[in-house]
């Protein structure tokens, strides 16, 4: 299942790339697909970007699909979910810089078990 869901990423990813789109046109793509201007894609939504993309993945796999890029389990997506799923590498860049920050929990002793938080980029006058 896992398996199945990562080749429908990389299948997602690669369509969206050969449509000559980058991950920084995400954003702007989702204003056009968000009809009901919430800014997020609900199911259906995001199915009728799928379609325009010529992404043709139907039922449980398209589900699949939304699943794994609504990662706070809302029922709806954000361009920021979308980025970060398939494009990790530019979700930085897009929306700042990524910082760790040590969480309150107990037993996070390494940055690697710390809490991530999206930083502005800071500003040069």
């Amino acid at each position: 299942d896992d398996r199945d869901v990562f080749l429908l990423n990389h299948r997602t990813r690669a369509r969206f790339l050969e449509q000559g789109y980058k991950a920084c046109d995400v954003p702007i793509m989702f204003c056009s697909f968000d009809h009901n201007g919430d800014g997020e894609l609900d199911f259906q939504e995001f199915a009728d970007m799928m379609e325009h993309m010529q992404i043709d993945i139907g039922g449980d796999r398209l589900l699949d699909l939304f699943s794994s890029f609504d990662c706070d389990g809302s029922g709806a997506i954000d361009d920021r979910e979308f980025v970060r799923t398939l494009f990790p590498s530019a979700y930085a860049e897009i929306y700042g810089r990524i910082e760790v920050e040590p969480t309150a929990q107990a037993g996070a002793e390494s940055a690697a078990e710390a809490s991530p938080r999206i930083m502005p980029e800071p500003t040069t006058d």
